[in-house]
């Protein structure tokens, strides 16, 4: 047997018991109601599902969590039931859904692979101020809320966190400017709109360079290495997304680039691989996709 057909048959097998997985937590509620597992010689549900479903503790009390939040939602309920989804899929979304809204959760649960999943329904949240907006940052949410260890001050935050960032070197040089008198502010705008104004004039160089290629021939998927370190330049190794501290790991074509063919570093961003995902969801299902979900 080959790599890749040794692959192949992890990745079928693989499938199939997350599959299998999905449809035996489905059935853990009616067994519980019935109380099957006594009549067949465990003593609690828990021992049921550890030996027949390999289920921790923990999963068996997120499935039934899920369950009691999904009781007056049917559509979402039944997707628990029939193992349509994973529960850790389904426990994300209990915090925005609504029985208004639960048919396009649905499809966005259906649709989105787990990390995409978080970061919509972050998204969600932040737009509808949803009440019970901090049970859903962890994945144990479903049974243990999160708590806000943030400080207090929005601003008080952000000189801890420019703190951390300043080297010792860094902190007594700009430390013994602003001794001289020196109005730091001011140099250090100066420095970062001279810095802004430089990488917009390459953004730019770069476009009609790239143009011209374009012009001459059809260009091929990889992006070329200089205007990867440009884009790089720009925004860092971070998601280019409001709000996205993940680190980076695709360059977005804002215009496709099968319909297109084009690298115009004007239309190029990077995106962590949620993001990514959401992005291309809009173009698969439509531009008012991504609000569908808000506000039932």
């Amino acid at each position: 047997m080959s790599d890749k057909e040794l692959y192949a048959q992890c990745k079928k097998w693989g499938l199939q018991a997350l599959e299998a997985k999905h449809k035996f937590e489905g059935l853990l509620p009616e067994v519980n109601r019935r109380r099957l597992y006594e009549r067949r010689g465990f003593e609690t549900i828990y021992d049921f599902a550890r030996i027949i479903g390999g289920l921790s503790r923990d999963q068996v009390n997120r499935v039934f969590s899920v369950c009691r939040k999904l009781e007056d939602k049917p559509v979402l309920q039944k997707m628990l039931i029939e193992g349509q989804v994973s529960v850790n899929k389904l426990c994300r979304v209990t915090a925005i859904a609504t029985r208004e809204n639960q048919a396009q959760i649905a499809e966005v649960v259906t649709k989105l692979s787990q990390k995409a999943l978080e970061i919509k329904v972050r998204e969600i949240k932040q737009q509808t101020a949803h009440p019970q907006a901090d049970m859903f940052e962890n994945e144990n949410s479903c049974t243990k809320p999160c708590k806000d260890v943030r400080a207090h001050s929005p601003n008080l935050n952000k000189d801890i966190k420019l703190m951390r960032i300043l080297s010792e070197e860094m902190k007594d040089k700009l430390l013994e400017i602003a001794e001289k008198g020196h109005d730091l502010n001011q140099i250090l705008l100066e420095l970062l709109e001279k810095r802004e104004s430089a990488i917009n004039q390459k953004i730019q160089e770069l476009s009609q360079k790239q143009a011209v290629k374009e012009a001459e021939s059809t260009p091929t998927r990889p992006i070329p290495t200089a205007i990867q370190k440009t884009i790089n330049e720009i925004f860092g190794t971070k998601c280019s997304a409001p709000n996205c501290h993940k680190p980076a790991e695709h360059i977005h074509h804002e215009r496709p680039f099968a319909k297109y063919k084009s690298h115009d570093p004007q239309i190029l961003k990077p995106l962590c691989k949620g993001h990514h995902e959401l992005w291309h969801a809009e173009r698969r299902f439509g531009d008012g996709w991504r609000n569908r979900t808000v506000g039932g």
